[in-house]
């Protein structure tokens, strides 16, 4: 483990300081114990992604499971199936301006690595999570984070509100977030899926946070798209749940080159109220 993340960790439970004693994290305070597999720290009940398997979305994210072991195969399919992202800067993009010390997590992370420089955090012990926790309940010290990049991760979890608080806890004042959210966007699920913002919903959530930047992340074609194509794979299915998916993903495939045409749908005023997703960028105040 690095010795910078190793210094912002803190026990869960009394706050206490870690460290590294054969295969677990010790708390000097409370002698809590927290297991080391393969070098990652486990600061939640260690669990298979199978085991959250949705009745909902069976196929997709059986797919979803299976590819994400081939994290660059899987981020290439995404790309061809899912929306099409328009918006003028990724997470990475956001911190470019950082020092190159910054200490940076990509919170919700899945087996995605964004660079050496940031830190995956996970509640999966994917390939290349660092530590896994639950964003609800960070073992990070407060305000010992620089930047925190959380992309499609929110609408996944039960309390987002509580995410957010997290987050605002452990990043420093002046420190950058920046998140993803759906909103005109299908059921999808990983494990589940939960919830969607307005553009005023992604304000009010990040009311701890002065805004830099708040726009259409992905266009009203990637939200046209995805509705027709689960729409006529639920017209020509016959109540197959199976066949169902496999031709929604079908026509996704087919009818994504029109996605293309959210790079200038991006812009008229009222995109925002039928656009699939936003991405926002603040400040901890």
């Amino acid at each position: 483990m690095e010795a910078s993340t190793l210094e912002r960790l803190q026990c869960l439970f009394c706050h206490g300081n870690l460290s590294v004693q054969n295969t677990t994290l010790l708390c000097a305070s409370c002698a809590t114990r927290y297991p080391l597999i393969n070098g990652t720290p486990m600061f939640c009940e260690s669990k298979s992604v199978k085991q959250s398997l949705n009745e909902a979305d069976p196929l997709i994210f059986k797919l979803k499971i299976a590819f994400k072991k081939y994290d660059r195969l899987y981020y290439i399919l995404a790309k061809i199936a899912g929306a099409l992202f328009v918006g003028s800067k990724t997470g990475v993009e956001a911190c470019a301006d950082l020092p190159k010390t910054a200490f940076i997590v990509n919170l919700g992370s899945g087996p995605k690595s964004l660079g050496a420089h940031i830190i995956n955090v996970d509640a999966y012990p994917y390939a290349n999570v660092a530590v896994c926790a639950d964003a609800t309940h960070l073992p990070f010290r407060d305000g010992s984070v620089d930047a925190i990049i959380c992309e499609c991760m929110l609408e996944h979890v039960t309390q987002p509100e509580q995410v957010i608080k997290e987050i605002a806890r452990v990043i420093t004042p002046g420190g950058l977030v920046y998140t993803s959210v759906p909103f005109m966007d299908p059921y999808h699920a990983s494990p589940d899926d939960y919830t969607r913002w307005t553009m005023s919903g992604v304000r009010t959530l990040f009311n701890d946070f002065e805004q830099q930047e708040l726009a259409v992340g992905w266009g009203p074609t990637s939200s046209l798209i995805a509705v027709l194509s689960h729409w006529l794979g639920l017209m020509l299915s016959f109540g197959n749940a199976g066949l169902q998916q496999a031709l929604a993903l079908f026509f996704m495939v087919c009818l994504s080159p029109f996605k293309i045409l959210d790079f200038a749908l991006k812009y008229p005023k009222m995109a925002p109220n039928i656009a699939t997703g936003f991405y926002f960028i603040g400040l901890r105040k």
